[in-house]
């Protein structure tokens, strides 16, 4: 997969996201120090409590972090059929892609 427009695309959300986060709720990371040792590649693996997984794992991160653009599993396009329209026409399709997501089979 190109790299190219999933890093564009997560740093442009981070920015936006970032500063959404930091304005509206007491986000706090802890634990980053920790991410030095690891190195990249790496997984982060998120129990999904809710759809905000995407946007609060890369804002716990910096654009020049190693881990960035971070990479995601996803349902199949065909796999979201009982989702509102909205949350249809995103979900698993380009945008997916372009966020640097992999469709399961």
């Amino acid at each position: 997969m190109n790299q190219t427009i999933p890093k564009i695309l997560h740093t442009t959300l981070w920015i936006i996201f970032r500063r959404l986060l930091k304005a509206s709720t007491r986000f706090v990371v802890e634990g980053k120090e920790h991410l030095a040792a690891i190195g990249a590649p790496a997984i982060f693996a998120s129990n999904h409590q809710s759809e905000m997984d995407p946007v609060l794992i890369p804002g716990a991160l910096t654009p020049r972090s190693p881990f960035f653009p971070i990479y995601y599993v996803a349902r199949g396009k065909g796999k979201y059929e009982d989702l509102h329209p909205l949350k249809k026409a995103l979900y698993g399709g380009r945008f997916f892609q372009w966020l640097g997501a992999y469709p399961t089979r």
